[in-house]
C-alpha cells in the first residue's frame, strides 16, 4: 500500500473490525508491512506481532522469533 493512501485502502479491503488481517514484507529491506499494520493500527485494528504470538500462530522464516514480541 502506498503510504499516503494506507489508511484509505486498509479501510476498504477489510472495513470489517473483527476480521483476522495479516500484512507482509517482499524483503528485509520493505517497510511496507510496517506502514500498513500502522494503518490497521489507526482504524483500530489490534494486535501486531505480540498479538499473534499470544494467540501461539507460527512464525516463518529465521528472523520471525526474533521480532515476536513486538509489536509490527
Amino acid at each position: 500500500m502506498p503510504g499516503q493512501e494506507s489508511v484509505e485502502l486498509a479501510a476498504q479491503v477489510a472495513s470489517d473490525r473483527a476480521a483476522a488481517v495479516v500484512v507482509y514484507y517482499l524483503g528485509p529491506y520493505c517497510n511496507r508491512s510496517k506502514i500498513a499494520a500502522a494503518a490497521f493500527a489507526r482504524l483500530g485494528y489490534a494486535g501486531g506481532k505480540q498479538g499473534w504470538a499470544e494467540a501461539g500462530l507460527a512464525f516463518d522464516g529465521s528472523r520471525a522469533s526474533a521480532g515476536a514480541g513486538r509489536p509490527a
